[in-house]
């Protein structure tokens, strides 16, 4: 529904999906609706639905991935409106839940979203240092090259490709056009 552009009918179908899933919530599959239900509040440009939706989302998942999606999306949102000081809160959150994660191309891709949204507060403030005690450049840079070794060693190459292109965006940020 959301898909063809028929939003109100999107949030009819995950509302009657969560309650469904209001009494078992045994797997993820509550907190990935509360988390489609934050995305179509965001699309929607209801900032403040969406973080509810993904706090939610983050407090009743139940695995690593589920709970590093919630927190990846609220942080991602966060950089969009430019909270720094909560972004800055969520960051210890994170960096665990990105530690905890097996080595495969999910992880690799929660490594790359999460230097695009640093990136994003980066550009937005124009700061080559920390910008309000989020992560530096360089710290960012790392993120991305860790992502990019991780995609080697599993040799998949549209996650190195994927690693690459954000660590020339990276650059190109940076206006570092030569090596």
């Amino acid at each position: 529904m959301q898909l063809v552009g028929n939003l109100d009918r999107a949030e009819q179908v995950l509302q009657q999906s969560l309650e469904i899933t209001r009494q078992d919530k045994s797997t993820d599959i509550h907190s990935e609706i509360l988390l489609s239900l934050g995305n179509l509040a965001r699309l929607q440009q209801n900032t403040k639905g969406a973080l509810e939706f993904y706090q939610q989302a983050n407090a009743t998942a139940i695995s690593n991935r589920a709970k590093m999606q919630a927190l990846l999306n609220w942080f991602s949102l966060l950089a969009e409106t430019n909270d720094t000081a909560a972004a800055q809160s969520l960051l210890p959150q994170i960096q665990t839940q990105l530690a905890l994660l097996p080595s495969n191309r999910d992880t690799v891709y929660a490594n790359i979203n999460f230097a695009n949204s640093l990136m994003q507060f980066q550009h937005r403030l124009n700061a080559s240092t920390t910008p309000n005690g989020l992560l530096s450049r360089i710290e960012t840079a790392n993120i991305i090259a860790a992502a990019l070794d991780q995609s080697k060693s599993l040799n998949d190459r549209r996650a190195i490709s994927y690693a690459l292109g954000t660590l020339g965006k990276l650059y190109e940020q940076n206006q570092q056009f030569s090596i």
